[in-house]
């Protein structure tokens, strides 16, 4: 079977190539990603409910999640890591608070 690679299939818009903004050094395509703001928690609980949510949705049953002082953030906040990703972040207070007995 014989496939025109030249051609858009029939119906494909008409779109100029200077729109895509392809070929500049500078734009849309080719600048660089927008920054990714984690979820941010302000509780254990919401952390917690977050991170059983993720799991349940984890195809991966061997998963290891860690946590460390966000590097970008300060020691306010906790990222909370999978895989080498930041999954969302979490007050650091909120995990060391303890219920007073």
């Amino acid at each position: 079977m014989r496939v025109d690679l030249c051609r858009p299939p029939p119906g494909w818009p008409d779109i100029p190539v200077a729109s895509l903004r392809i070929f500049r050094p500078h734009g849309r395509i080719n600048g660089p990603p927008p920054p990714f703001h984690p979820p941010r928690f302000a509780s254990r609980a919401k952390a917690e409910a977050f991170l059983r949510d993720y799991a349940a949705r984890s195809a991966r049953a061997s998963e290891s999640i860690r946590l460390r002082l966000s590097q970008s953030d300060g020691a306010e906040w906790t990222d909370i890591v999978a895989e080498g990703a930041v999954l969302a972040q979490v007050e650091t207070e909120a995990l060391i608070q303890r219920k007073a007995a």
